[in-house]
C-alpha cells in the first residue's frame, strides 16, 4: 500500500492533526465526536454542504422547521459543520469568505446544540474550545507567511481565541494592555 507522509489515509493523517491539536488545547471529546470529527477534516479542503444561502438565513430556515423533522437535523448538523470547518480553512479563505468568525462560532453552537443526538450536542457545548482546535489543525496543514500572522491576530482580535492568542504570541508578538480583548 501506497503510503504518503508516513499515513495509509486521509482520516489516519487528519485523526493525528486533530488528536494533537486536541491535546495542545487540553480539549478531551468523546470517542463518536473525534471520529466526526476527523471526517470533517478528512474532507476536501473547502468542500461545503452550502447551498449558496449564508450560514445565518440556513440557521434561520431550520430553526423554523418542526423539532422532530430530519431535515431540521440535517440542515443544523450543515450549519455546524460548516461553521467548524470554517476555522479548519480560515487562512486559505479568508479573503473569499462572508461573515465574521465570532458569527460562525456563534452559530455553529447553536445548531450543534439544537440537533440535540450524539455527538452533536458535545461538539456544541464544547463549541468554542473545539473551533480553536480546529483552527490550529489549519495552521499545521500550511506554513504561515506573514499574511496568515495578521489573520492569526485577526482571529484572536474578532473572537478572543485562546488559540490564537497563543500562537501568536509563540510567533514573538506581543498585546498591548491586559492580552486579552474581551475582558
Amino acid at each position: 500500500m501506497t503510503t504518503v507522509l508516513g499515513y495509509h489515509s486521509a482520516d489516519e493523517f487528519f485523526r493525528d492533526a486533530l488528536t494533537a491539536a486536541m491535546q495542545r488545547e487540553r480539549i478531551h471529546v468523546s470517542a463518536l465526536a473525534e471520529f466526526y470529527l476527523t471526517t470533517l477534516l478528512a474532507r476536501p479542503a473547502g468542500w461545503s454542504a452550502r447551498s449558496g444561502l449564508p450560514l445565518s438565513t440556513r440557521f434561520v430556515q431550520a430553526i423554523g422547521m418542526p423539532h422532530t423533522s430530519a431535515e431540521r437535523a440535517r440542515l443544523l448538523r450543515e450549519v455546524g459543520d460548516d461553521a467548524l470547518t470554517s476555522f479548519v480553512w480560515w487562512q486559505l479563505e479568508s479573503r473569499r469568505r462572508s461573515g465574521s468568525l465570532a458569527l460562525y462560532r456563534h452559530l455553529g453552537e447553536r445548531a450543534y446544540l439544537h440537533c440535540g443526538a450524539c455527538p452533536f450536542h458535545e461538539l456544541g457545548t464544547k463549541f468554542r474550545r473545539i473551533s480553536d482546535a480546529m483552527a490550529r489543525c489549519g495552521t499545521a496543514l500550511g506554513a504561515l507567511r506573514p499574511p496568515d500572522v495578521l489573520r492569526l491576530y485577526e482571529l484572536w482580535a474578532e473572537t478572543g481565541s485562546e488559540y490564537a492568542a497563543r500562537a501568536v504570541t509563540e510567533l514573538g508578538l506581543f498585546f498591548a494592555g491586559s492580552g486579552d480583548a474581551h475582558d
